[in-house]
């Protein structure tokens, strides 16, 4: 649901003007919360290709295969795989104060690692 709301956001502000899209693009973008590995997967592999959208995000919380996603069951997702997305897209994440992860597993210490060293993340 997420990733299609961005989706349809992206689609209004490309038909905007470069100031419009100057002005929404980062309230747009402030909070990322991926509340199932659906969203999970196709908001980090936009992120992926899209680093300008990255720098937008303050606040990201990860809920691969979460327990409580709606409508439906969650489908199964590697945490390993999301952890190494968010390691790969981290260079981008230059606004990043606050992070969530809510999975079933911890992730591998080296996710800790690289968001503490690359930026100053005040919350986890």
């Amino acid at each position: 649901m997420y990733s299609v709301l961005l989706w349809i956001a992206q689609l209004l502000i490309q038909r905007q003007s470069k100031r419009h899209r100057a002005l929404l693009m980062p309230a747009l973008y402030d909070t990322v919360t991926l509340k199932s590995s659906k969203e999970c997967k196709a908001t980090l592999e936009m992120l992926k290709t899209r680093g300008d959208i990255c720098g937008y995000i303050r606040k990201m919380a990860l809920r691969p295969n979460y327990y409580l996603a709606w409508p439906k069951r969650d489908d199964e997702l590697s945490e390993f795989w999301v952890a190494e997305m968010v390691e790969s897209i981290s260079k981008d994440l230059k606004m990043m104060h606050t992070f969530d992860w809510d999975g079933l597993e911890l992730p591998e210490d080296s996710l800790w690692t690289t968001l503490r060293l690359k930026y100053v993340i005040k919350s986890f």
